[in-house]
C-alpha cells in the first residue's frame, strides 16, 4: 500500500489526477488524467497496467442522431451493444424509416421488437433494462438478439437514406433512450464503421481531442459526432 501512495503521489504532483482504490479480492485501482483512463490491478504485490476504460454513450431519446454515413443496403450486417434506459416512451426506435416502413429495435408496450413494418415482426419478449447485443443481418436474412435467433422474413429494399442510431429517419417521433457500448457496420464481407465510445477531449485514438462525447470509427478513423439538438451522456464501464 505504501508503494501506492508513493505512486499516486508522484502523478498528483505532475499532472491533474484523481485515483480511486477498491478493496476487495481483486484490487483495482483507476487513474483518470484529464479524460483518459487507464486501469491498474495487481499481480502479486505489484502494481501492473490492465487495460485502458472503456465507455457507453448515453441518448435521452429526445432528440439525438447519430448518422453514420452508411446506407441501408441489402447486404448490411449491423451490430450494437447496448442498455434500454428507463425513461423509455412507446413506439421510440433505435434506428430505421417511417419511410418506407422500417423501424428496428421498436418499443410497442409492453414488448419490443426486432424490425416494425416490411421487415420481420419477431417479439424479443418484455422489455427489460439489461445490456444485450442486438445483430440484423440482412445479407443472411437472420437477426440476432443475444443467444436468440429470427428469420427475417419482410421484404427490405435498399434506400439512399443513412442508418442513423437512436433516430427513426422521416418521422417527428423521438429516438431510443439508451446507453450503447459498441457499434460495427459490415457491407457483405467488408467492415464498413467499427464505432467505440470516447469523451469529449480524449486522445485516445487521435492527436486531435474528441470535439464532443461521441463515437470514433477506428476504419474511417473519424469522429461522429451528435447531429441533433441533444448532447450525449458519458459512463465510465468498469
Amino acid at each position: 500500500m505504501r508503494m501506492i501512495k508513493h505512486i499516486l503521489l508522484g502523478l498528483m504532483l505532475t499532472t491533474s489526477v484523481y485515483a480511486s482504490i477498491f478493496s476487495g479480492t481483486n484490487n483495482i485501482t483507476s487513474i483518470y488524467a484529464g479524460t483518459n483512463a487507464v486501469k491498474y490491478a495487481y499481480a502479486g504485490t505489484n502494481l501492473v497496467w490492465s487495460s485502458t476504460v472503456t465507455y457507453a454513450l448515453i441518448s435521452d431519446g429526445v432528440d439525438d442522431r447519430l448518422d453514420t454515413g452508411v446506407n441501408f443496403a441489402t447486404n448490411s450486417i449491423i451490430e450494437f451493444e447496448y442498455k434500454t434506459l428507463a425513461t423509455i416512451q412507446n413506439y421510440d426506435c433505435m434506428f430505421g424509416s417511417f419511410t418506407p416502413g422500417w423501424q428496428f429495435l421498436q418499443y410497442i408496450s409492453p414488448n419490443l421488437y426486432i424490425g416494425i413494418g416490411s421487415s420481420s415482426t419477431a417479439d424479443t419478449g418484455t422489455l427489460d433494462y439489461d445490456k444485450h447485443i442486438f445483430k440484423y443481418d440482412l445479407q443472411s436474412r437472420m437477426a440476432y438478439f443475444d443467444s436468440s435467433s429470427y428469420s427475417i422474413t419482410g421484404v427490405i429494399s435498399p434506400t439512399a437514406e443513412n442508418i442513423v442510431i437512436f433516430w427513426e429517419n422521416t418521422n417527428s417521433r423521438r429516438g431510443y433512450p439508451a446507453n450503447l457500448y459498441y457499434l460495427k457496420i459490415w457491407l457483405g464481407d467488408t467492415l464498413s464503421r467499427d464505432f467505440v465510445v470516447v469523451p469529449k477531449d480524449s486522445t485516445e485514438y487521435s492527436s486531435t481531442p474528441a470535439p464532443s462525447n461521441c463515437l470514433w470509427d477506428k476504419v474511417t478513423e473519424a469522429y461522429f459526432e451528435n447531429l441533433g439538438t441533444g448532447e450525449f451522456g458519458i459512463e465510465v464501464v468498469e
